[in-house]
C-alpha cells in the first residue's frame, strides 16, 4: 500500500518528493485519504508530457498540479 510505503520512506528522509502513480484515482479522490490529496500523482492512463511536467515541478520544488492532463 502506498501510503504505508511512503510513510515508511519519510521517517529517514522526511523531505523525499513522492509521485503517485495509480490506476486507481478515482477511487482515492472519491475516498479522499489525506495522503492522496498531499502527493503528486498522475492517474493512468497518463500522457508523457504530464509525467514530464510533473516530475520537473517536483525537482524544481514547485507544487505539482494532480493530473494536470489526463488521455
Amino acid at each position: 500500500f502506498g501510503d504505508e510505503l511512503i510513510g515508511r520512506l519519510r521517517r529517514p528522509w522526511p523531505d523525499l518528493k513522492v509521485l503517485v502513480l495509480t490506476g486507481h484515482g478515482e477511487v482515492l479522490d472519491r475516498e479522499a485519504p489525506a495522503w492522496w490529496r498531499s502527493e503528486a500523482r498522475l492517474t493512468k492512463p497518463f500522457q508523457i508530457q504530464a509525467l514530464r511536467d510533473t516530475v520537473a515541478a517536483l525537482v524544481a520544488d514547485q507544487p505539482a498540479r494532480p493530473d494536470a492532463a489526463l488521455v
